[in-house]
Order: C-alpha cells, then sequence, then structure tokens
C-alpha cells in the first residue's frame, strides 16, 4: 500500500454539529454513513459554506494522509463494482439515446477510450460509466458517494456541466471552474488524484463524441470544432494524458 502525506493549512468553518476542513478551496463536509463506520466526505463549495452561514472557528495546520489509487480505502472499488456502475449507469440512463443506439453506447465507448490509453484502476472505470448521471439523471452526489465511494463521486463532479440558460454558458461556466481546480492539480498532482482522473475521463468523453461525429454527425463535429480551443485551455496539462491529447487534436483537425 502506497500513502502520501501532505501538509495543509487548513480552515475550519462549523455548520451546525458538522466541521468542514477547507484546503485550497476544496470544502469536505464530514458526515456519518449510515451503512458503515467510514465518514463520507462530500464537497462542499466555499460559497456554499457562506451562504449556509458556516462561521470560521480556527486555522490550522493539518497533515493528511492520502491512498493513491490501488491501496485498500475508496479509492480502489472491489471486484465486479465497475460492472455494477455499468448496470445502475443503463438504468439511470434507460430514456436517453446516443444518437439512434442506446446511451450505453456511449458509456462503453468511454470506457473502451480510458482502457486504450491504460487507464485500467476500477475506479476510473467506474466513473466512466458514471461521468453523465449526475448531468443528465436525478442521481445526487450523495448517492455516489455512498454506493460508489467518495472518489468516484468527486470525479464524477469535476465531469458534469455547470448550470446555465444555454450549451455557450454552461460551457464557459464549466471550463472556467475546471481550470481553477486544475491550477489546485499542477500545484499538488500526487494529491489532488481525483481531479486529475476526472481530466482524463472528460478528455474520453470528449474523443468519444468526436469519434461518433466524425462517424454520423458532420453538425456536432463543427459545434465540437468550435469548442475546442476553449475546451483544451481549461484541460490541458502538459505530462498528462498526452497521447490521448494527440488523438483530440487529430479529431478536431480532421486527419
Amino acid at each position: 500500500m502506497s500513502d502520501i502525506r501532505s501538509k495543509f493549512k487548513a480552515k475550519i468553518f462549523q455548520i451546525g454539529d458538522l466541521e468542514d476542513h477547507v484546503w485550497d478551496g476544496v470544502a469536505l463536509t464530514h458526515a456519518s454513513d449510515p451503512e458503515g463506520d467510514d465518514p463520507v466526505l462530500i464537497p462542499l463549495p466555499i460559497e456554499a459554506l457562506r451562504a449556509l452561514g458556516a462561521h470560521l472557528l480556527e486555522e490550522i495546520e493539518v497533515e493528511v494522509i492520502f491512498h493513491v489509487p490501488g491501496s485498500s480505502d475508496r479509492f480502489r472499488s472491489s471486484a465486479g463494482m465497475d460492472t455494477d456502475a455499468r448496470d445502475f449507469a443503463a438504468k439511470a440512463h434507460a430514456a436517453q439515446k446516443y444518437g439512434e443506439g442506446p446511451y450505453t453506447a456511449h458509456l462503453d465507448e468511454v470506457v473502451a477510450i480510458l482502457k486504450e490509453y491504460g487507464h485500467t484502476s476500477p475506479v476510473v472505470l467506474e466513473a466512466g460509466f458514471l461521468h453523465d448521471v449526475l448531468e443528465d439523471t436525478p442521481t445526487t452526489q450523495e448517492y455516489l458517494c455512498r454506493n460508489f465511494g467518495w472518489a468516484v463521486a468527486e470525479i464524477v463532479s469535476f465531469c458534469t456541466d455547470e448550470k446555465g440558460v444555454n450549451r455557450k454558458t454552461r460551457k464557459a461556466l464549466t471550463y472556467a471552474r475546471m481550470a481553477k481546480q486544475i491550477v489546485i492539480f499542477k500545484a499538488g498532482p500526487e494529491v489532488e488524484i481525483a481531479t486529475g482522473i476526472g481530466m482524463s475521463v472528460k478528455l474520453a468523453d470528449r474523443i468519444a463524441n468526436l469519434r461518433q461525429s466524425h462517424r454520423a454527425n458532420p453538425g456536432l463535429l463543427s459545434m465540437y470544432r468550435k469548442e475546442a480551443a476553449a475546451f483544451k485551455t481549461a484541460l490541458f496539462v502538459s505530462g498528462h494524458d498526452d497521447a490521448m491529447w494527440a488523438e483530440y487534436d487529430r479529431l478536431v483537425a480532421g486527419v
């Protein structure tokens, strides 16, 4: 098992009986898991803390131990969990189509792309199957946290578009939020593991959409090409998924 120890300047907020630890702008709300003894870590933006009337208790230095994927914590899913994730996603998206086929065709292609580029950890594959459930179905992040682990919930949250009156607004808000998260990721990629995985899943999702657009939908291909620069500006980090980005560039260029 491989652990990473990191020290943070932590701000501790109080909301009722809950203590919220804010590290570099990300709040983790500690709540009890009704099905076990482990705490459920629910991401909560600082803006939400303020809206809830949270007040700062103190600032301290804390040492946090992170288990990397493959260790025996919630970054590693039990055997068969990726199948469970696909089954759940298939039911959640049952009313949706992907082109003329079932939505699972898109989910399967996203996961196949992740595997193609070496992302085979169960938590990555689960997130690949589940990446659209927060955005397109009534599924909540709390549900994902309880049933698939906090890491998967964090990754899917990263991939989820912000709300907005139209696609242009949604994408602008989403890319701005992702860019801020990636700034933190670049400062500590060994810690911000969920963000790094989320970047890979989001890129695999866009590659799947580009491949399908090349096959069957020139109109969507034109739209993705118009968004290409903003998408890459928000998500690209040199040295992270370079081979995937090379395919992305080829698909956008049409070569």
